[in-house]
């Protein structure tokens, strides 16, 4: 029946519902509840992080696009916007060598 009854505390705006007015809050308080697990970058609005992760970590199902490989052919690497975060701890640091000839054990026949 068009009726609106929340209302925005901030700005006096009314909603429909209580979840519509509490999304509208975020604009108001600055809240980004919704992280990218990839880069953690965070987002006000949960369309917004698909967006973003959709337009810079490719994760758009490729065989989608009329431009995708044929039926069977592997998906074409596509460039990141961001770089992935390193996953892999370091290789750890090896100790030296040990050496050769032990100290006082080289013999010298001249």
């Amino acid at each position: 029946s068009g009726e609106k009854p929340y209302i925005c505390e901030i700005c006096g705006k009314s909603f429909t519902s209580r979840p519509n007015m509490k999304r509208h809050r975020r604009t108001h308080t600055g809240e980004k509840p919704y992280p990218c697990d990839v880069c953690g970058q965070r987002f006000r609005f949960s369309n917004m992080l698909k967006a973003h992760k959709e337009k810079c970590f490719r994760v758009s199902n490729p065989l989608a696009s009329d431009t995708a490989p044929g039926p069977g052919a592997p998906p074409l690497p596509l460039p990141l916007l961001h770089p992935l975060p390193q996953t892999l701890p370091p290789p750890p640091h090896l100790p030296p060598p040990p050496p050769l000839f032990p100290a006082g054990r080289i013999n010298s026949n001249n």
